[in-house]
Parts: structure tokens; C-alpha cells; sequence
């Protein structure tokens, strides 16, 4: 059955590299070129020299100091602090050993889901299943795994993207990310799944439609910066609340349409920067540099992040070595995108204003 369910998640990605993904698709900048272009608008305000290598990789020169960049990646970084960030296992283990909190998790080979499976059963809790490494955007990602078939179809899912499966226990709270440079922590954006509310008469795929019509509203309280693709796992999720996409929701109901968090995924972010407890600023940044970081995105799932840590609780999730730069600041007010943190890396990089 296992091996059944992973020829048909394998399927599914082969459709999707081809372009053939139901309903809409994005037609904006991708992740990478959003991140590429933050960083040279910040060079040009700097009067910091550019040179474009083939296939988005830039140089960036400031006296005798030069930064090589593509999307978030950086030539500062290093190179085994980006391969241990690449893999939730060894980032929890660290973390988890080094006395921050993170989610019960255990890691599992291709082959050992039936061990996966007992140990899922004995811990008799909700659970999420993901890829030990290897990718992005929540791909391969499953939230909320309670039964034995949701676990079976889990488990196939992550292995449709790597051969290795880490499973955590899910924890209650919202999704914030923390982006650490330099052992400060610049911002903290909450994250938000992707949803769309009722109005009584528009069915869920013309509410989506409509939602992406309204990219980066600057007058809503949080920010949609990349469009709600509607695909398998959008389908999934409302088939779990026994609707479909021509559905009609009552006005006023929120429809959660993915349960990762993730902007890449039609999710939203607020920054909530002013709003976080001390505690947590120095949680995310600690992680960054167990994990020996220099630019990290530190995901925390926590109940209340203006509450003292006794009380509000949280749990270090991730520590990623390319975040995304576009959601470290909210749109600004001519709804452009905010390139600030492409200088304060670009100073931290060449020294700048030193």
C-alpha cells in the first residue's frame, strides 16, 4: 500500500513540473527572483557594484570586500551550518540537546515505516510528518496525522520528496518566523496558512480568485504576497471539512485551505516585531547560533508571543539558512517590497557603513 500511494504522490509532482496544475497559477516573480532583486535594489542605493553571472548568481563589491549572492543564499554562510539547517533531524537533535524546546520528533529511513508506524500508534498523539531534508515551500509536508491511513498517506508523501522522514509531534499555536542576522534578530512576521472567508454567495474557488486579485493589500492586517495556487493539497484539506472548491460558504466563514504556514503557499504574514516578548528574541537567536548561522530564519510555534515564555509557551520548529527575504518586512507604503534587509545584509557582508 505504502509503495502505492508514493507512485501516486510521485505522479502528481511529474504533473506539476510539467505546468499541468489545476485552476490558478502564479504569474508573479518567483521566491528567488523576489530575494535577487531585494539584494541588487539595495546595492543600488548603496552605490555597492553589481555584476550578474549567468543563472541569477550575483557579485556584490564594496572597497576590497566582495559578496557573492543568489536568492538567500550567501557566500558569508557556512557551508556546514547550511548542511546541518538542511536537515530537521540533526537542526532538532542540536536544539533539542542544547536545552531549547522542540516537539517530540524521531527520524525514519525509506524502509523502516513499519517501525514508524508502531512508534506513531504508541505515541497515540497528532502528529506531522515531513521530509528529514531537501525541501522548500511545506513540500512534502502533512499536519494534523491522526489515524493510521492519514499516517500511511503521510508517510508516502514525504518519501515522494526524500528518502528520509521526520515525525514530530504537532503542537497547538501560531507560526512566526524570526529572521537572525548576525546574531540579532531584525524582525518577527506571524505567519497564517492559507484561507479565504465566506460571503454567502461566491463558491471557495471564486473567493480564491478574488483573494489573489487583492495581492499585498496594504489596507488588510495581514499581507498576501504571493497568489493561493490551487492544487492537491488545497483539494485535500477541503475534502477533510466535507467541502469542495464550488462550495458556498456562509458569510463570515473562515476556510483554511493548507495547514502549513508557508508565503510561498498563499499564506499571509503580519509583523509582530513591536508585539514579541524578550524571551523569544533570544530563544530564535540562540538557535541560529548553536546551528552556527549567520543569516537564519527561526521558526516558532508558540500560544502567545507577547507572554513570557512560562506562559506563552513555544517550540523551535526550523532554523533555515535561506529565508525568505520578502517576508521579513512587510510590503511598504507604496506597496512595493520592503529592501531593507537587503542592506542590513549587504553592510553585514562588506561593511558598509564601517
Amino acid at each position: 500500500m505504502i509503495l502505492h500511494k508514493l507512485r501516486t504522490y510521485v505522479g502528481k509532482i511529474i504533473r506539476i513540473a510539467m505546468g499541468r496544475r489545476d485552476g490558478f497559477i502564479g504569474t508573479g516573480e518567483s521566491a528567488a527572483l523576489l530575494n535577487s532583486r531585494i539584494i541588487c535594489s539595495a546595492a543600488e542605493k548603496a552605490g555597492v557594484a553589481i555584476r550578474e553571472f549567468p543563472q541569477q548568481y550575483f557579485a556584490f563589491s564594496h572597497g576590497e570586500k566582495t559578496c557573492y549572492s543568489t536568492s538567500s543564499d550567501f557566500s558569508f554562510e557556512n557551508l556546514l551550518a547550511y548542511k546541518m539547517c538542511g536537515n530537521k533531524l540533526v537542526t532538532a537533535t542540536i536544539l533539542s540537546e542544547n536545552g531549547l524546546p522542540v516537539p517530540w520528533f524521531r527520524g525514519y529511513s525509506i524502509d523502516e515505516y513499519e517501525q514508524a508506524l508502531q512508534d506513531f500508534v504508541a505515541l497515540d498523539r497528532v502528529v506531522v510528518v515531513k521530509p528529514c531534508f531537501g525541501t522548500s515551500s511545506g513540500d512534502g509536508i502533512s499536519v494534523g496525522v491522526s489515524s493510521r491511513s492519514a499516517f500511511a498517506s503521510a508517510f508516502a508523501k514525504t518519501l515522494a520528496y526524500s528518502n528520509s522522514v521526520l515525525v514530530e509531534e504537532f503542537v497547538e499555536g501560531e507560526n512566526y518566523r524570526f529572521t537572525v542576522l548576525g546574531g540579532k534578530v531584525l524582525t518577527v512576521i506571524r505567519r497564517l496558512p492559507a484561507y479565504v472567508v465566506g460571503n454567502g454567495t461566491a463558491t471557495i474557488r471564486s473567493l480564491i480568485r478574488e483573494k489573489n486579485r487583492g495581492l499585498a493589500d496594504l489596507k488588510a492586517e495581514t499581507k498576501l504576497l504571493k497568489p493561493i495556487t490551487i492544487d492537491a493539497d488545497v483539494a485535500r484539506n477541503l475534502k477533510r471539512q466535507g467541502i469542495k472548491l464550488g462550495s458556498v460558504p456562509e458569510a463570515g466563514q473562515n476556510i483554511q485551505l493548507r495547514q502549513v504556514a508557508n508565503a510561498d503557499q498563499g499564506g499571509e504574514i503580519c509583523d509582530v516585531t513591536d508585539k514579541c516578548h524578550s524571551d523569544y528574541i533570544v530563544m530564535a537567536a540562540k538557535a541560529a547560533s548553536l546551528m552556527g548561522t549567520s543569516l537564519a530564519g527561526t521558526d516558532l510555534i508558540a500560544q502567545d508571543i507577547s507572554a513570557p515564555y512560562e506562559e506563552g509557551r513555544a517550540v523551535i520548529n526550523k532554523v533555515n539558512t535561506t529565508p525568505a527575504l520578502y517576508i521579513v518586512r512587510e510590503p511598504a507604503a507604496d506597496g512595493s517590497i520592503d529592501v531593507r534587509v537587503g542592506e542590513e545584509i549587504l553592510n553585514f557582508a562588506l561593511n558598509i557603513n564601517d
